[in-house]
């Protein structure tokens, strides 16, 4: 399994936007990189991270697992840089 750094914030990002527009732009992306970059993590993880309604986004069951663990993951590196910084 080949998971990035990335694909933990565009999770996090995407859930608390609710859409892959703000997502984008709150992430400097275009929707298209955005969207595609999606993709790719479903298909690197086996399943759909999203349910889709219309262009509103919520997250399917495994996909809150996979945030729960974003959130944890994205803190400790947030944790790292402020000692790294200090």
């Amino acid at each position: 399994m080949n998971i990035a750094i990335h694909h933990f914030r565009l999770i996090d990002t995407i859930s608390k936007d609710g859409t892959l527009t703000k997502a984008a732009a709150t992430l400097r992306l275009t929707q298209s990189a955005l969207s595609h970059q999606l993709k790719e993590l479903e298909k690197e993880l086996g399943i759909e991270v999203f349910n889709r309604n219309g262009k509103k986004l919520h997250l399917s069951e495994q996909g809150y697992r996979f945030l729960r663990s974003s959130e944890k993951i994205l803190a400790e590196l947030k944790s790292l840089e402020e000692d790294i910084k200090n």
